[in-house]
């Protein structure tokens, strides 16, 4: 009786031993999946496509930056021309949380583009941005240039108006020193309400959220990078509005006229606690 009782429990243990050795296995392997996963929604945007710049040039206005007068000082990009000089600003939404605006002013920010609302990617809902007021009030208040953007995924031209309608309502009441923006993006981490739109449509509905924007008394500009202007949008309807253009590396590879340059998505500013998109703007002197 006793070696039976021996034999049965050094089955039990072998097989809690297997059991545990089981369970740390799956969790391993779905601690890699989740790793894996986290990583690709860190590639959220993608802006240095691999995209060759066109080398033949279409009869449209080209842009005024020569790299040569570009320099760094620390994360910060300045240029400075016989003609132009260079402004400094940001672009925020409530991934940025609470911000020290008079921090950010001190730094040497001029101007920022705050997020006035989205469009569920997958679901099509319009969202309002959770800080987009308390943002605006802070920038405000220490004199800094505002401009606001919407995060489109419309699927025609009648939602990217409904887009604008949305947008008129959040800032109607306020002082919008600078452009409304239509900012249309991938989403690579995840399916979209995009993935099957004809490509055709986005401009549509850029030209139609610009116009309704123009409509409403502001000045509208398109939201673009190498990627989208070569590939998606018909450059010569687009560029009848202000371009910003991203492109995170020392110089831009799109030769035409834009308004706004978007160089990094992880700049560190002050007063802001996490890792923050820099535009630069050449002024007339």
């Amino acid at each position: 009786m006793r070696k039976r009782r021996l034999r049965k429990d050094r089955l039990l243990i072998l097989v809690a031993i297997t059991l545990v050795f089981t369970i740390a296995l799956l969790i391993a392997i779905n601690t890699l999946i989740e790793i894996i996963s986290s990583g690709e929604k860190d590639e959220k945007i993608a802006i240095n496509y691999d995209v060759e710049p066109q080398d033949d040039l279409l009869d449209l206005p080209l842009s005024i930056i020569d790299s040569n007068h570009l320099y760094y000082e620390g994360d910060f990009l300045y240029y400075e021309d016989a003609e132009y000089t260079s402004l400094l600003g940001i672009d925020v939404s409530s991934h940025q949380e609470e911000v020290n605006w008079q921090a950010v002013k001190d730094a040497g920010i001029s101007f920022v583009y705050i997020r006035c609302g989205y469009r569920g990617y997958q679901s099509g809902i319009l969202n309002a941005d959770s800080l987009f007021y308390d943002h605006y009030k802070g920038a405000k208040e220490v004199g800094l240039d505002v401009g606001v953007y919407f995060f489109s995924h419309a699927i025609n031209t009648e939602e990217a108006i409904e887009e604008a309608y949305f947008t008129y309502e959040m800032i109607k009441d306020l002082d919008i020193d600078l452009e409304v923006v239509y900012d249309l993006e991938d989403i690579s981490y995840d399916e979209s309400r995009l993935d099957s739109v004809n490509p055709e449509v986005y401009t549509e509905n850029a030209m139609a959220f610009a116009y309704k924007i123009k409509e409403f008394g502001y000045k509208p500009m398109i939201y673009t990078n190498l990627y989208w202007a070569t590939e998606h949008y018909d450059l010569e309807q687009i560029m009848n509005y202000s371009l910003w253009y991203a492109q995170y590396n020392n110089e831009a590879d799109f030769p035409y006229l834009y308004k706004l340059w978007q160089y990094t998505d992880s700049g560190e500013v002050a007063g802001i606690d996490v890792p923050t998109d820099l535009n630069i703007m050449l002024v007339e002197k």
